[in-house]
């Protein structure tokens, strides 16, 4: 292994650093994971080193621009969906908790017990992006301890912020 090798890799979130080794993994695979890694450089960190080099001791090289940086002036949504094309509603009192592994942005609200929990959905404008190119564009779904007790789906937003202005989680 050359001593300027990647080792290993930090994936930083909310603050918080998790350290995957991949010295565990063979050189091909290791390869594979850097290229898969790469398409998230914002959140990931390369840790530099030999066999011999100890997480601790090892060059950590970060990205041009900090997530934490990038976080403060770019909504989640963008993060996590860079490509997104549409406005994306977030109702007051609601927060984006996109994810990049769903199928698209969405913003939620929870009651205080977190028992009840509201999605609004946001696909794409592009059917052709969307998981159902024939699909609605919005989807409201409320759930009851992960039970979905209301779903109403529509291109319209205007009867989404007239639904969401009723919902009232305790």
């Amino acid at each position: 292994m050359k001593k300027d090798t990647v080792i290993g890799l930090i994936y930083r979130f909310d603050k918080n650093d998790y350290q995957i080794s991949l010295t565990d993994f063979s050189e091909s695979d290791q390869q594979t994971l850097q290229e898969i890694f790469m398409k998230y450089e914002d959140s990931w960190s390369c840790i530099r080193g030999d066999k011999n080099t100890s997480i601790d001791d090892a060059n950590i090289d970060y990205w041009e621009r900090d997530v934490e940086e990038k976080k403060m002036d770019t909504p989640n949504y963008l993060i996590e969906f860079p490509d997104y094309d549409g406005d994306f509603y977030l109702p007051e009192g609601w927060v984006d908790n996109s994810w990049h592994n769903d199928i698209c942005p969405h913003a939620e609200k929870r009651s205080a017990d977190e028992s009840i929990i509201a999605y609004l959905w946001q696909e794409y404008v592009d059917a052709d992006k969307r998981e159902t190119p024939n699909g609605n564009r919005y989807v409201l779904i409320i759930e009851n301890n992960s039970d979905v007790i209301f779903q109403y789906d529509t291109d319209d937003i205007e009867i989404i912020k007239i639904l969401v202005k009723g919902i009232n989680l305790l």
